[in-house]
């Protein structure tokens, strides 16, 4: 049997700094929030475009993962959609996932079809209704909030990400169809493993009426995440920054595993 090693010579091992800026990160804005029940907390996966030659970007002096600062962002651009064939491979490989993990994962698959309307008035963001194809049956009515974003460069895999945080507002119902801006028709596949959910999703926009492939990794309950917060605020034993830690080591093995991809 091999030497059993410390973490440190201090017997504690520090997380890692993008852990650690991300937690650090969602505690300010969800605080600023007033620690509203109505979060979104997600990552999605993508490149980072630079705006000035339309290429993903490349800085030669950062080989490892890291956060780009908002003030860079003017030059800098996500795009979360990826290629049909990367699509295919993370629908094969998260459906092994289901197999192999033995009806510990949540597997379903769902057409929706997303319709926006005007916002409310005395309001600035939209209204979505989402609504089940098969079914007819609402599934949300919401008005979405972008609140931050944090974008990651990730030089050693084919993919970059980008976290958000969001609020989902419950919205009343509008009135007429007439007044609906445009549609979206969501064919999507989600993957519910413990604290996460994986949605794959291909999405054709009725204004553009082209197909995006998307995947993104999002809490599964911002419940939970906020019970640990308030624990947190109360200098009590908390899992606040591990659950983050769960979200990131998620996204981060998805990345990797599309460096797998024969194409």
């Amino acid at each position: 049997m091999g030497t059993r090693y410390e973490a440190s010579i201090l017997r504690y091992k520090p997380a890692d700094d993008i852990t650690r800026y991300v937690s650090d990160w969602l505690l300010r804005h969800i605080s600023k929030l007033d620690n509203s029940p109505h979060i979104e907390i997600e990552a999605k996966l993508g490149i980072l475009l630079d705006k000035r030659s339309s290429q993903r970007l490349f800085i030669s002096s950062v080989e490892t993962e890291a956060v780009i600062s908002q003030n860079e962002m003017r030059f800098i651009r996500f795009q979360s959609d990826m290629t049909i064939d990367q699509h295919g491979n993370f629908n094969r490989l998260l459906n092994k996932a289901v197999a192999d993990l033995k009806g510990a994962v949540k597997y379903t698959h769902r057409y929706e079809v997303d319709t926006f309307y005007p916002p409310s008035r005395g309001e600035a963001d939209r209204v979505r209704v989402s609504v089940d194809k098969k079914t007819d049956e609402v599934i949300a009515t919401i008005q979405k909030k972008r609140i931050a974003d944090l974008n990651v460069y990730n030089p050693s895999s084919k993919l970059d990400y980008r976290i958000s945080l969001n609020m989902e507002v419950p919205a009343e119902m509008p009135y007429s169809d007439q007044d609906a801006i445009y549609s979206r028709d969501k064919d999507r596949m989600s993957y519910v493993y413990q604290a996460v959910q994986i949605d794959l999703t291909q999405v054709t926009d009725s204004i553009k009426n082209e197909k995006v492939h998307e995947l993104e990794v999002e809490l599964a309950s911002s419940e939970t995440l906020l019970r640990e917060k308030e624990k947190l605020d109360n200098r009590q034993p908390n899992q606040f920054q591990e659950i983050v830690g769960v979200l990131l080591n998620n996204v981060r093995v998805l990345a990797k595993e599309a460096n797998k991809f024969q194409r």
